[in-house]
C-alpha cells in the first residue's frame, strides 16, 4: 500500500520548523566587528630621547691595604728625596717594610655601613714580631758599638803611651847623634863615619815613628770625640740674630724619637773634617768599624719608625656611609677576584680589598646616539625607570654631555658604547631599594609643546609619497581626511591642519581588506 506524498509533507513540514526554531535558539549570535576609534584632543607633546642605562653611585670609594695608613699621600707615586737626599718614587706603604697583609676579621658583603665603621681587620701579629725582632737587633748593635768605643778607648791609652815612648826614643837618638857631632867637631872621628850615617837614619825613623803615632792618636781622639757622648766637647753658646754676643736661652726639646734610646752619638758626617788630609787607609782601619754599626743602627732605625707608622688595630673603616662590596669596583685582572676577601686570604698592599658605594646619592651614565646628540644640553630633566623596580620613576636632569664618542678598544669586547656619545644624568630621588649596576630606561624630555592637538603616530596613514591623512568618523562612515603634522615622539605626533579637538579616528585603516 502506497502512502501518498502529501501526507508525508504533513508529518515532514512541522519537523524542519522545530528543527530551525532549536537551531537558532541555541546558536551564538554572531559580533558586528567594530574598528576601534580615538578622540582627537589637546594636549602637551613632550620630545623625549630615550636610552639604557645604569645605575652608577656617585661616591665610590675603594680601598686597598695601604689605605690603612693615617698618612695622607698622593695615591699616585711621586718623585722625593729623603733624609740622605737619594730620589726614590713614593707611595703609599710601598717603602715600608711589610707588604703583604693577612685578613683577621670582615664584615659581610652588602652590609650597610656607617662613616667610621669598621670594614676588614687585618692580623697585627706580624708588625709586632718584626718590632720586637728590629729592637733586639738595636740592643745587638748597640751593645757593639759601645764594645768598639771602648776598644777605641783603650787604643787611645795604648797611642798616648805609644806616644810617650816614641817621643824618649827620639830623643836619644837625637842626643846620639849631637853627642857624635861632638866627636867630629874634637877630631874624634871622621864625618863620613859609617855611626853617623846610622844614628841620622834612627833619628830619621823615630821621628816618622812619633810621626805615625800621633797621626793614628788624633785619628782616634776625633773619633771619639765625634762618635762617643762622652768624648763629646760640648757645642759653643749660639748669638742672637745681631751678633752682640747676648747668650740666648737654649730651644725647646722636640719629641723625643721613638728609636731615640737607639740612638748613637755622631756628627752629619762619617768622615770627619779634621782627619780628611789623613791618609784614608789609616782612618778606615779606626772609623769604618764604627761607620759600620751605626750604619746597621740607623738602617733598623729607619725600619722601626716604618713599623711604628703600622696603625693598632691594623684595620680597614668606612670613608663614608654607604654599602660594603669586595673585590675591585671598576678594575679587571686575577687581583681582583672577590674570593681571595675572607678569614685567612693574604693580600698586597695595593690589591683592591673592598670600596663602599653610597646609594643615596646616584647617577646613570648613559651613550646617546649622533642622531640625537645635538637635541641635549644640560640641565634637561629624565625620568629614570629601573627595569627591576617598574612602579619606580626617579627623577633626574643631565649633568654632563661627552664631547668625543666612545671608540672600539680591539683588546676588549664591544660595549654598545662606541660611536655614540656619553652622558651622565643625576638622579634627585632615591629609593632603598636601588643597587648598583641596575639596568634601567631613561627618557630625557628635550621639549615640551603645550596646547596642541594631539594623536597616536598609528592614526597617520601615508597613502602617497609626502601625503598624510586620517580617518575620521563621520555620519557612522570612515572619511578620508589629509592632514598636516609637525613635531612627534615615540607615541604622539602634532596635527597642524585637518583635524579638530572632539572628532573621531581610526586607529587601524578601516578600508583594509579583510
Amino acid at each position: 500500500m502506497k502512502i501518498k506524498w502529501w501526507i508525508i509533507l504533513i508529518f515532514l513540514i512541522p519537523l524542519v520548523l522545530i528543527g530551525w526554531w532549536v537551531s537558532t535558539f541555541f546558536a551564538v549570535p554572531e559580533k558586528k566587528v567594530e574598528n576601534p576609534l580615538y578622540k582627537v584632543t589637546r594636549g602637551t607633546l613632550a620630545i623625549t630621547v630615550i636610552e639604557k642605562g645604569t645605575l652608577e653611585p656617585k661616591e665610590v670609594t675603594q680601598l686597598t691595604p695601604n689605605n690603612v695608613f693615617k698618612e695622607e699621600k698622593p695615591d699616585k707615586s711621586e718623585e722625593v728625596i729623603d733624609d740622605d737626599g737619594d730620589y726614590y718614587f713614593y707611595e703609599r706603604g710601598g717603602n715600608l717594610p711589610i707588604q703583604n697583609f693577612t685578613i683577621q676579621r670582615v664584615t659581610p658583603k652588602g652590609t650597610k655601613v656607617n662613616k667610621g665603621d669598621l670594614l676588614v681587620e687585618f692580623d697585627y701579629t706580624p708588625v709586632k714580631n718584626m718590632i720586637e725582632q728590629i729592637k733586639n737587633e738595636l740592643k745587638t748593635f748597640k751593645d757593639q758599638y759601645e764594645q768598639r768605643i771602648n776598644e777605641l778607648k783603650t787604643q787611645k791609652r795604648d797611642l798616648e803611651l805609644k806616644v810617650e815612648q816614641s817621643r824618649l826614643a827620639l830623643d836619644r837618638a837625637l842626643e846620639n847623634y849631637n853627642n857624635l857631632w861632638k866627636k867630629i867637631d874634637a877630631g874624634e872621628m871622621q864625618e863620613d863615619d859609617i855611626q853617623l850615617q846610622e844614628a841620622g837614619l834612627q833619628v830619621k825613623e823615630q821621628r816618622r815613628n812619633l810621626e805615625n803615632t800621633e797621626r793614628e792618636l788624633l785619628i782616634v781622639k776625633v773619633i771619639l770625640r765625634d762618635y762617643s757622648a762622652e768624648e763629646s766637647s760640648p757645642q759653643p753658646e749660639s748669638t742672637n740674630k745681631n751678633g752682640t754676643g747676648t747668650l740666648q736661652r737654649a730651644p725647646t726639646a722636640p719629641e723625643p724619637d721613638p728609636a731615640a734610646v737607639y740612638a748613637v752619638p755622631k756628627k752629619s758626617t762619617y768622615y770627619p773634617e779634621d782627619v780628611r788630609l789623613e791618609p784614608r787607609e789609616v782612618v778606615d782601619r779606626y772609623l769604618r768599624p764604627v761607620v759600620d754599626i751605626i750604619q746597621n743602627i740607623e738602617e733598623r732605625q729607619k725600619k722601626y719608625r716604618s713599623l711604628l707608622k703600622y696603625p693598632q688595630p691594623l684595620a680597614l673603616y668606612a670613608p663614608h656611609a654607604g654599602h660594603l662590596f669586595y673585590g675591585s669596583h671598576g678594575y679587571g685582572g686575577w687581583y681582583t677576584n672577590e674570593s681571595q676577601i675572607r678569614e685567612g686570604g693574604n693580600l698586597y698592599f695595593q690589591q683592591p680589598t673592598c670600596y663602599v658605594t653610597n646609594t643615596t646619592d646616584m647617577k646613570v651614565p648613559v651613550n646617546v646616539d649622533e642622531i640625537n646628540i645635538n637635541k641635549l644640553r644640560k640641565g634637561l630633566k629624565a625620568k629614570v625607570t629601573p627595569e627591576a623596580l617598574p612602579d619606580v620613576v626617579l627623577n633626574g636632569q643631565i649633568a654632563e654631555i661627552g664631547e668625543i664618542p666612545g671608540a672600539r678598544n680591539p683588546w676588549m669586547p664591544p660595549t654598545g658604547s662606541e660611536g655614540k656619545y656619553p652622558v651622565m644624568i643625576e638622579l634627585a630621588d632615591s629609593d632603598p631599594r636601588l643597587r648598583p649596576k641596575m639596568s634601567t630606561r631613561v627618557e630625557i624630555t628635550c621639549e615640551e609643546i603645550k596646547d596642541v592637538i594631539l594623536v597616536p603616530v598609528e592614526t597617520v596613514f601615508e597613502k602617497e609619497i609626502g601625503k598624510k591623512v586620517c580617518f575620521v568618523l563621520q555620519q557612522g562612515k570612515p572619511v578620508e581626511r589629509v592632514v598636516k603634522i609637525g613635531k612627534s615622539n615615540e607615541n604622539l605626533v602634532i596635527i597642524e591642519e585637518g583635524l579638530k579637538e572632539g572628532e573621531e579616528i581610526y586607529l587601524i585603516d578601516p578600508f583594509l581588506k579583510k
